[in-house]
């Protein structure tokens, strides 16, 4: 569920969002944003 969260926001952004602001807009702690971004840059979705 974070994973799509964090991929739909950041499809939504034209520009740099940080990763606080995700954590804010999703309701979750930066450090499960920062793995959620390496899962996903990883290509394990």
């Amino acid at each position: 569920m974070t994973k799509d969260s964090i991929l739909a926001i950041l499809r939504q952004e034209k520009d740099y969002i940080s990763g606080e602001k995700i954590s804010r807009t999703i309701g979750v702690s930066r450090a499960a944003v920062n793995a959620a971004v390496k899962s996903l840059r990883s290509g394990r979705l």
